[in-house]
């Protein structure tokens, strides 16, 4: 029998360069490239802080809106 594909959604990925989990961010967006998986990856300045995601949520609202 074969198995039924799931439909994934597309996804946004934001981190800093400075975060700490830069390389795990770096190795799940070649995971979804491997995959196939629609996404959008963010890569900039910044840190794991309130000050970054102060920054980026307007980013993400206007992703989703559109």
């Amino acid at each position: 029998m074969k198995k039924k594909e799931k439909v994934i959604p597309e996804l946004y990925i934001a981190c800093g360069k400075d975060d700490f989990l830069f390389e795990d961010h770096v190795a799940f967006k070649a995971f979804l490239d491997k995959e196939k998986i629609n996404h959008v990856s963010i890569e900039n300045d910044g840190t794991h802080d309130w000050a970054y995601w102060d920054l980026q949520i307007l980013s993400v609202l206007n992703w989703i809106k559109s």
